[in-house]
């Protein structure tokens, strides 16, 4: 018996391997460069926040942190992520990975060293590995299905329920932080 109570996932060797060369194909070497995921989409849009503060972020990300950005989504989460990748400053790459297989998807977060997103399956995803992760709530409660705020783990609240007022420098201060903590407990400085 364990006093562990949170929610675990499992991915398969295959979709490690098909990870490790979509870093290779992209030129990223894991060990030492911060990766990313954004998760914008979610079950309806009124639980996005909007794709121009995703691009802002992203921007915000690679230039401070020289972060590498990856896409992440299913079916109409098409939407919110074309719209970033039209919005986002052309000299910042963002990895479109729409629609990636399951499997894949679970060892793509599992690798990340953060993951930013709406309240949806990629944030329990990330609780689940470990993952430091910001989840950004409008609508839903904020206790469903992640771990109590902690030093890797946000949780950005909009007051009004309505994630447009969700600011950008809210969720920057957040990033922030807890990249100040991912920092200082890394053994490699990949920031």
């Amino acid at each position: 018996k364990t006093d562990d109570w949170h929610f675990r996932l499992y991915f398969s060797e295959k979709a490690k391997t098909v990870i490790a060369n979509l870093f290779i194909q992209n030129g990223i070497n894991q060990k030492n460069e911060f990766i990313v995921g954004f998760a914008p989409g979610g079950s309806t849009e009124n639980r996005w926040w909007p794709a121009e503060c995703f691009a802002k972020l992203a921007e915000h990300l690679a230039e401070k942190y020289k972060a590498r950005i990856f896409l992440l989504g299913v079916g109409k989460d098409e939407k919110p992520i074309n719209e970033i990748l039209r919005l986002v400053k052309p000299e910042i790459r963002c990895v479109n990975l729409l629609n990636q297989p399951l499997d894949e998807f679970k060892a793509f977060v599992a690798h990340t060293d953060l993951v930013v997103g709406n309240d949806s399956g990629p944030m329990v995803t990330a609780d689940a590995f470990d993952v430091a992760n910001i989840v950004l709530v409008g609508p839903t409660n904020p206790c469903e299905y992640h771990r109590l705020p902690g030093p890797l783990n946000r949780v950005v609240v909009a007051g009004d329920r309505i994630m447009a007022s969700i600011s950008l420098q809210n969720v920057i201060t957040e990033v922030d932080s807890v990249l100040g903590v991912l920092q200082k407990s890394s053994s490699i400085d990949k920031m």
